[in-house]
């Protein structure tokens, strides 16, 4: 239940995430959708290969989503960006 007042710091909006190898395509995370309020802990967890780390990783910004929208922060994740432009944002916003 959402407090008043409260912020989300992470959102997931219909994320999909897939890989391809060769001719083969895996899809790891199928319209995930998530809110994380401030002040908040949450647990991530489900068997090996259930897109655990993919999560994470684009919540961290490592990694980009086949499509969907990911906001940190209330800074909205962008696709077009470079991994190193990624990562130096994320490191001024922990500073």
């Amino acid at each position: 239940m959402r407090q008043a007042g409260t912020t989300d710091i992470v959102r997931l909006e219909d994320v999909y995430k897939s890989h391809t190898t060769g001719k083969v395509v895996t899809e790891v995370l199928k319209g995930a959708s998530l809110d994380v309020e401030e002040n908040s802990f949450i647990v991530v967890f489900g068997p090996s290969g259930s897109g655990k780390t993919t999560l994470l990783n684009l919540i961290g910004a490592l990694d980009n989503a086949t499509s969907g929208q990911v906001w940190v922060d209330r800074i909205r994740v962008l696709q077009a960006l470079s991994p190193i432009s990624r990562i130096r944002g994320s490191r001024e916003r922990i500073r």
